[in-house]
Formats: C-alpha cells, sequence, structure tokens
C-alpha cells in the first residue's frame, strides 16, 4: 500500500548573514536617495533669488534704539554688499546674523531664516534698559536686567529709573563689585514690580553708599539709608504709600526715613 501521506517540503532559510546584507543594502539606498532629494532641493534653493526681507523687532515698541533701516544697513554691511534680489548662493544667513547682534549693542538676539519663496525672515531682540545711571565726568549710561552696560544714544531717551552717582569716578562693575551688584538686584526689583516702578523716579547714591530715593508723584524725599534689607525697605515703602499717605494726606510730610529697622518715619 502506498503511503499516501506525503511529506512536507521545507523551506530554505536563508542565512542570517545573507539577511543582514540585505537589510543593509536597503537602508543604504534609501539614505542616498534622501541625500540625493535634500541635495537637489538645497541646490535649487540656493539658485533662487531674495525676494523680499521681513524684519520683526521684538521690543520695539518700548524702545526705539534700532530700526527696520538699522537692520538692513546691518545686513548690508553699510549698503556695501547687495541682500534683496541677490543670488542665496551669494548669501551666507550666520554672516547676516553675527553682522545684526554684533553691529549694534542694543541686539540681544537675531535669527534669520528663509523660505521656499525667497523670502528672509529676521528676529531680532533688543536689550531692554532698566535703569539710566548719571555719574559724574563720565557720560551716562543704560543698564540692561543682565548688568550689561549699554551707550546713551541721541535718537531715543528710554524711560527708566534715574540713578544717580554724582561723587562716583569708579566705573560701573556688575560682575564683580559686590555693591554695584547689590544695587542691580534692588534696581531689578523695583523694575519688576508694577508699583515701585511706577511711584519711584529716581535713585540718589551718595558717596557714604546711602541713598534717597524721589518719588514721581508728592515731594517726600525717601531716607533710604543703605542697601542693607534693601527689600524689607520697600515692603515699607509700599505700607506708606498705600496705607499713611491716603489718611494723612499727599502733602501731610516732606520727609519719609526707612533706614531703621522694622520703622517707618514721617516728618
Amino acid at each position: 500500500m502506498k503511503n499516501i501521506f506525503k511529506k512536507k517540503k521545507t523551506k530554505k532559510q536563508i542565512p542570517k548573514s545573507k539577511l543582514r546584507f540585505r537589510k543593509n543594502v536597503v537602508i543604504s539606498f534609501w539614505v542616498v536617495v534622501i541625500f540625493l532629494v535634500f541635495g537637489f532641493i538645497e541646490i535649487r534653493h540656493n539658485g533662487r533669488l531674495c525676494t523680499d526681507i521681513q524684519i520683526n523687532i521684538e521690543n520695539e515698541a518700548d524702545n526705539y534704539f534700532l530700526s527696520t533701516e538699522d537692520v538692513i544697513r546691518l545686513m548690508t554691511n553699510g549698503g556695501k554688499e547687495k541682500v534683496l534680489n541677490n543670488s542665496f548662493s551669494n548669501i551666507s544667513i550666520k554672516t547676516l546674523e553675527k553682522r545684526v547682534k554684533e553691529g549694534n549693542a542694543f541686539v540681544e538676539k537675531c535669527q534669520i531664516a528663509r523660505n521656499l519663496k525667497g523670502v528672509l525672515f529676521v528676529d531680532v531682540t533688543l536689550k531692554r534698559p532698566i535703569a539710566r545711571f548719571i555719574r559724574k565726568s563720565k557720560a551716562d549710561v543704560y543698564v540692561d536686567n543682565n548688568g550689561v552696560v549699554l551707550n546713551v544714544l541721541r535718537k531715543f531717551t528710554a524711560r527708566v529709573l534715574l540713578v544717580t552717582q554724582s561723587e562716583r569716578t569708579a566705573p560701573l562693575d556688575f560682575k564683580r563689585n559686590k555693591q554695584d551688584k547689590e544695587l542691580l538686584e534692588m534696581i531689578r526689583y523695583i523694575y519688576q514690580d508694577p508699583f515701585l516702578k511706577a511711584q519711584i523716579a529716581q535713585v540718589d547714591v551718595l558717596k557714604n553708599q546711602e541713598m534717597v530715593l524721589y518719588l514721581q508723584l508728592g515731594k517726600q524725599v525717601v531716607d533710604f539709608g543703605n542697601l542693607n534689607q534693601w527689600k524689607s525697605k520697600l515692603d515699607r515703602f509700599k505700607v506708606f504709600y498705600k496705607e499713611i499717605l491716603p489718611r494723612k494726606g499727599w502733602n501731610a510730610y516732606r520727609k519719609i526715613s526707612l533706614r531703621f529697622d522694622k520703622q517707618i518715619i514721617c516728618e
């Protein structure tokens, strides 16, 4: 009797080494394809002309230290190099960003991108001055939130806190000088507090490092003392302005002293 059951044919197993080889070939093929596609796009993209430049300046509403025209001037190296209607093959984005950032001290950051239509998008962030320092026999300077000293420009005057140091001749040093660092901390605190920012117009630093505050409204002079416990003193100033003045009247006192701990002395 014939055996009706036939043996199943077993498929030959492909060695793992061959499978790995095929897989690597396929991956390498697609990597080459992707590189070729992107390379083609890049070549085609670089061949395009710069058709437009759109500039966005952050903080422009608060200060006018840099205009759109200034950015164009910096990008074109003072008009010496063409950007608009020039081929992207002749334009270095990194070079343009460097020119804008290093060409103006008020520029915090500059980022430039382009699209397939040939439009350059320029985003510029400006440094924001928080105080203006007025010193004896020295040019006025601004200071930003990070303690960067900026020259005062004629084209625009920022409405910020005035810090007068009539007797000081040494340069400002917010990195190494302990007194300057502490003063910057207080100025930064005033700037970030809407109430204090609206009320305090000037900080006069005397020769002995004690301070006098002058206000936006009213004739009161604030004897602040030195920088010790400056935050507690500013908290007491808020108490005086919000609770005492409304009851006694805005012209009831001509001098307020905050120099002594936990005290508000009115004269």
